[in-house]
């Protein structure tokens, strides 16, 4: 299995939107991100950041809209609202690990507010700063 170096939820951006957070232990170059439905397992939308800026721990994936860093290279981000989906995220192809991942229905995630982030598998919603600190002292090993 491959390892989890981070962590991965889904939050409301400030424009009301749908994103996936992701927080690492250690900063990739590139990475990529996708939403999967069950029965079985297939990528609805899969998103890739060629060159993840130097400046943040984590970066925000808007679903429906994505900031020019992300590109959309499958698939398309409407959601069904009666969906089991997971999303993950991982640094380069993927192939050494990933962030994490966090399960959700839109049901779940309809009411967050914008300083929670829906995390965990089957998930629950926490603070930002709970997602933050789970991430560098629950997930990180140094």
């Amino acid at each position: 299995m491959n390892r989890i170096d981070g962590a991965v939820g889904v939050i409301r951006t400030a424009k009301g939107n749908l994103a996936i957070a992701i927080v690492w232990c250690d900063r990739p170059t590139t990475m990529g991100a996708w939403i999967l439905k069950p029965n079985p397992w297939k990528a609805v939308v899969k998103y890739e950041n060629p060159k993840v800026d130097g400046n943040s721990d984590y970066q925000i994936v808007d679903i429906t809209s994505p900031e020019p860093q992300w590109q959309i290279s499958s698939g398309s981000a409407k959601l069904d609202p009666n969906v089991d989906y997971m999303a993950e995220a991982w640094p380069g192809d993927g192939k050494e690990g990933i962030f994490g991942q966090v399960g959700f229905t839109l049901n779940d995630v309809q009411n967050l507010k914008p300083d929670q982030v829906w995390l965990g598998v089957p998930g629950s919603a926490v603070t930002w700063n709970y997602f933050l600190e789970f991430a560098k002292k629950d997930v990180c090993p140094f």
